[in-house]
């Protein structure tokens, strides 16, 4: 770099586009407005929180998912893996996701993590569902079937 501010313009593999050492804002918004055009992106499959999942999912008539990762858990694996995977469920859940901590497992009542908890929203409290654990390794059609399994003995 030559001097700060630098701001660096990465493609998605994280080789560079362009350099900048401008500090006036004009033109780094032009960048990033041109660029947000040719990289606008993708929605992500997570909710910011398990409050704000359970209150959008109230409001949208949906069930939440949420996924609570072991402590280690790298979220871009987790992510790619769930939206390769998921089919579906990535629609018909509203998804959101914790660190499992011992607190949180204490929390939720659980041994060990990972695992996805189903939560009715539209009960107050929310009313846990069903869960299904996960085992790495698994094939994810076996993560399907447990979330499908829940949200149809819901039906009944």
């Amino acid at each position: 770099m030559k001097g700060y501010p630098t701001v660096l313009y990465l493609n998605p593999d994280g080789s560079k586009i362009r350099e900048m050492g401008a500090r006036d804002p004009g033109p780094v918004q032009g960048d990033l407005d041109g660029f947000a055009k040719k990289f606008p992106g993708r929605p992500s499959l997570w909710q910011n929180s398990v409050k704000g999942a359970l209150a959008v999912a109230k409001a949208q008539k949906k069930p939440v998912a949420l996924y609570v990762a072991k402590e280690d858990a790298d979220p871009a694996k987790i992510t790619a893996s769930f939206m390769k995977n998921l089919g579906d469920k990535k629609t018909k859940l509203l998804w959101t996701w914790e660190t499992g901590t011992a607190k949180v497992l204490e929390a939720r009542g659980l041994d060990a993590a990972p695992v996805v908890l189903v939560y009715d929203a539209a009960k107050e409290p929310e009313e846990l569902l069903g869960k299904a654990t996960i085992k790495e390794g698994d094939d994810p059609k076996l993560l399907n079937q447990a979330i499908e399994e829940i949200l149809k003995n819901t039906k009944k």
